[in-house]
C-alpha cells in the first residue's frame, strides 16, 4: 500500500479562487505543479496507476489462463467530494484491458460505470416487423460476466495543530460471480492536509453540490433522496419536490413539520401528497386527524407494500392501542421489522418499549440499550441520550461513565445540527444537555437562549423550560 501526503498549507481549495487574479488564460504545459485540495485528476491517474500494477502482480492475474469479461458493478463514493468514480472505473478497466487478461462488459453495470442503454434497445427489434430480421442481433447472444469489479472511497479528517489532515481511502476488490470468492483487493491511501478554513471551504461547496443532487433525485420520483433530505431537514427541496407531484416527498415534508409539533403545516402537506394517492401521505394525514381507524388500515396496507416507515408507525400504532387494539408484541414485531432495514425510529421505538415496558411487555434492559445502541449508529439523538442515561446508571449492562460521556457528546453534536436546521424539538433537547452538564460543560444562560429558540419556534415544552429557568435566576 502506498500514501502520498501533500502539504497544502496556505493553498487556495478552489481552482477558480486561485484564477481570481489572472488577466489571461495559458495552456499548461504540467498541470501536477498546480496542487489542489481534495481528490484532483492527478490523485485519480495514481490510484489507478497502483491498482493496476497491484492487481496484475496478483498470484490471480500471473496463473490465469485467457481471458476474463469483467463488469463494474458499484463504487460507493463515501467522500464529500465530488469524485467522477465512472472516471475512475473506466481508467483502470482500460488499464487491465491493455494487459489482454480482461474484457469489459456495457451490457450490465453498477454505479462504477453506465450500462450501454442501446445493447439492450438494439435486442427490442427482434421481431419488429418492421425490420429485416437477418440484420438483427439474435436472442442470447449476450456474454455474461464472470468477474464484477466494485469498491469504496472514504474520507477521515482529522485536527492536528493547527492544520487539518484529509485522508482519502480507496478500497477496490474483485470478485468471482459465480462463486463469490473474493480474487483481490487493495487499499491506497492519499493524504492532504490545509489550514482549516480551506477545508471546511472545500466541504461546504461539496455539500451544497450533494443537495442539488439529492433534490434533483428525489424530483425524479427516487425515494431514497427523498428521505435524504428528510433527515437533513431540507423542506424546501421536499417541497418543492412535491408540489412536482412526488408523493413520497409530500409525506416526507408533512412529516418535518409533524415532528416540529406544526399541525398546521404537516396537515397541508400529507393533504398534498393523499390528494395524488401516496398511501403514507394519506395514512399519516388520518393519523393527524385523530381517524385512527383509517390510519391503522392505510398504514398496514403501506407496511404490506414495503414501506418501513410505514411499518414503523404501524408499530405505534400498536404499541398504543390507537386504531388497533393495543398489542406490544405485535408493536416489536413490526418495530424489529422496519429497524433490521435501518429505519432508526423504530429501532428507538423498539428500544422505549422494552425499557419502560409498556403495553403488555416486560421490562428488558439489555434489550432496551441494544435497540438504543442501533439507534444511536444511525444518528437518531434521543437513542443516543437515553443510552447515556442506560451506562450511567448500568442498566442492562454495566455501569461505564466514559461511555456515558461519549453518548451525551454525540447525542449533543445530532441536537446542535438539527436545532441549526430549524428543528424546535432539538434546540429544546439541547438546552436541557446545557442546563444538566451532559456532552458539554455545565451553561445556564446557553440553555435559557435554546429554550427561547425553540419556544420562538413553536414549540410548548420549551417555553414552559424557558419560563421555569428564567424564574431560577438566569
Amino acid at each position: 500500500m502506498k500514501k502520498w501526503i501533500l502539504g497544502l498549507l496556505g493553498l487556495c481549495a478552489c481552482v477558480m479562487c486561485g484564477l481570481a487574479g489572472v488577466k489571461s488564460a495559458s495552456y499548461v504545459q504540467d498541470s501536477s505543479a498546480y496542487v489542489s485540495f481534495g481528490i484532483d485528476i492527478h490523485d485519480i491517474d495514481k490510484v489507478i496507476e497502483s491498482n493496476a500494477a497491484s492487481l496484475l502482480d496478483s498470484q490471480y492475474v500471473r496463473t490465469l489462463q485467457g481471458k476474463r469479461l469483467l463488469a463494474i458493478a458499484d463504487i460507493a463514493n463515501e467522500t464529500s467530494e465530488d469524485i467522477d468514480v465512472e472516471l475512475m472505473a473506466r481508467k483502470l478497466a482500460r488499464a487491465l484491458r491493455k494487459s489482454g487478461k480482461f474484457t469489459l462488459t456495457n451490457a450490465i453495470a453498477g454505479s462504477g460505470a453506465k450500462a450501454d442503454r442501446f445493447i439492450k434497445d438494439s435486442r427490442k427489434l427482434t421481431k419488429d416487423p418492421n425490420y429485416n430480421q437477418y440484420t438483427t442481433d439474435e436472442q442470447d447472444t449476450l456474454q455474461a460476466p464472470e468477474l464484477s469489479l466494485s469498491g469504496k472511497i472514504a474520507q477521515r479528517s482529522k485536527k492536528i495543530g493547527e492544520v487539518v489532515r484529509v485522508d482519502y481511502i480507496f478500497l477496490l476488490t474483485l470478485s468471482d460471480i459465480k462463486s463469490g470468492k473474493v480474487l483481490w483487493d487493495h487499499e491506497e491511501i492519499i493524504s492532504k492536509v490545509a489550514d482549516p478554513s480551506v477545508s471546511s471551504e472545500m466541504e461546504r461547496q461539496s455539500e451544497d453540490k450533494k443537495l442539488l443532487a439529492l433534490r434533483a433525485q428525489c424530483k425524479n420520483d427516487d425515494e431514497k433522496a427523498c428521505r435524504a433530505l428528510f433527515e437533513k431537514g431540507d423542506i424546501q427541496g421536499l417541497k418543492s419536490a412535491c408540489e412536482r407531484q412526488v408523493g413520497y416527498a409530500c409525506a416526507a415534508a408533512g412529516g418535518h413539520y409533524d415532528k416540529n409539533n406544526d399541525v398546521k403545516q404537516a396537515t397541508l402537506w400529507y393533504k398534498k401528497g393523499c390528494d395524488i394517492d401516496n398511501l403514507l401521505s394519506c395514512a399519516s394525514y388520518y393519523y393527524l386527524i385523530e381517524n385512527y381507524t383509517q390510519a391503522f388500515k392505510l398504514f398496514t396496507k403501506a407496511c404490506d407494500g414495503g414501506s418501513m416507515v410505514a411499518c414503523s408507525n404501524l408499530g405505534f400504532l400498536y404499541r398504543n392501542g390507537q386504531g388497533v387494539k393495543q398489542n406490544g408484541a405485535k408493536a416489536l414485531e413490526l418495530y424489529g421489522k422496519a429497524c433490521e432495514s435501518g429505519e432508526k425510529y423504530s429501532c428507538f421505538g423498539a428500544g422505549l418499549t422494552y425499557y419502560f415496558g409498556n403495553a403488555g411487555v416486560k421490562k428488558d434492559y439489555t434489550k432496551a440499550r441494544s435497540y438504543y445502541t442501533k439507534a444511536c449508529g444511525l444518528d437518531h439523538g434521543d437513542s443516543c441520550y437515553n443510552l447515556g442515561l442506560m451506562y450511567a446508571n448500568g442498566e442492562g449492562g454495566a455501569k461505564d461513565e466514559a461511555k456515558a460521556f461519549d453518548m451525551y457528546e454525540k447525542a449533543f453534536k445530532l441536537f446542535t445540527k438539527a436545532c441549526d436546521g430549524g428543528s424546535m424539538v432539538a434546540c429544546s433537547n439541547l438546552g436541557f444537555l446545557y442546563q444538566n452538564g451532559q456532552g458539554v460543560k455545565r451553561n445556564g444562560a446557553k440553555a435559557l437562549e435554546l429554550y427561547g429558540k425553540a419556544c420562538d419556534l413553536g414549540y410548548q415544552d420549551g417555553c414552559e423550560a424557558y419560563k421555569q429557568l428564567k424564574n431560577a435566576g438566569y
